[in-house]
């Protein structure tokens, strides 16, 4: 064990947060290119649409297919601000746990109490992690 925190993000990964940054810095044409690489790979049909709220549609189901399951949805829930409806709509949660409710405080991960003694700068923790 160690206590370094690795990221690893996949080559297909790096091209999808670039074409979803174009696309919402109101360039949409400009993330048609790196859409094409992630969709030559599995030889899919190539997009030509630069409606901006199309391409969004488009560039989040294109990461949900790429990403299943490499635990980083929850990320990307929380970029979009999708996910207080996720939470709410979750078939799983709907069955097994249907009366806890949304807690605003799922916004923001807490900051770790060994990040605040490394830099008391950072308190207070994140709102709900208090």
């Amino acid at each position: 064990m160690h206590t370094k925190d690795h990221i690893v993000y996949r080559y297909v990964d790096a091209f999808l947060m670039l074409a979803e940054a174009y696309n919402e810095n109101g360039t949409p044409a400009s993330a048609l290119p790196y859409l094409k690489i992630v969709r030559d790979r599995v030889n899919a049909s190539q997009i030509t649409t630069t409606n901006q709220s199309a391409l969004r549609t488009i560039i989040r189901e294109e990461r949900t297919r790429e990403l299943y399951a490499e635990m980083g949805e929850l990320f990307d829930l929380r970029r979009w601000g999708t996910s207080e409806q996720e939470f709410k709509n979750h078939l799983l949660r709907l069955w097994r746990n249907p009366n806890i409710g949304w807690d605003n405080k799922y916004v923001l991960c807490p900051i770790p109490p060994v990040e605040i003694a490394k830099n008391p700068n950072l308190k207070p923790n994140n709102p709900g992690w208090e």
